[in-house]
């Protein structure tokens, strides 16, 4: 076996490591727990909940037809939670971390609205 081959051996084995450690790592995350702070008017349960078994809503908002070429669709905005326990919508926008963590929750859902 010429030197080559073996460090592609080699690296094809830490790849698999690296996809063991990455998914204990994702699965550890997803027990990270998220304080229920009530969203717009801050009358959350302050119950400690884990992400994991939370639904992540990604909202979005229109911007409407405007000029020859402008508007007429949906961009992102912050991600929302449904607190389990007292059913507050809780905002995520100032919680940057809990935005990374995203593909971790228990489920993410599209949420489109007109205002």
């Amino acid at each position: 076996m010429s030197t080559i081959e073996e460090i592609e051996g080699r690296l094809a084995e830490l790849k698999v490591e690296q996809g063991r450690l990455e998914k204990q790592r994702d699965d550890l995350l997803r027990q990270t727990t998220i304080t229920c702070e009530g969203g717009y008017r801050n009358v959350g349960c302050g119950a400690e909940l884990v992400i994991g078994d939370l639904t992540y809503i990604q909202t979005h908002w229109y911007e409407g037809p405007h000029g020859c070429t402008g508007g007429d669709r949906w961009h992102p905005s912050g991600g929302e939670f449904d607190c389990p326990r007292c059913g507050v919508r809780n905002r995520l926008v100032s919680r940057e971390h809990y935005e990374k963590l995203k593909h971790l929750f228990g489920d993410v859902r599209d949420e489109r609205k007109h205002y």
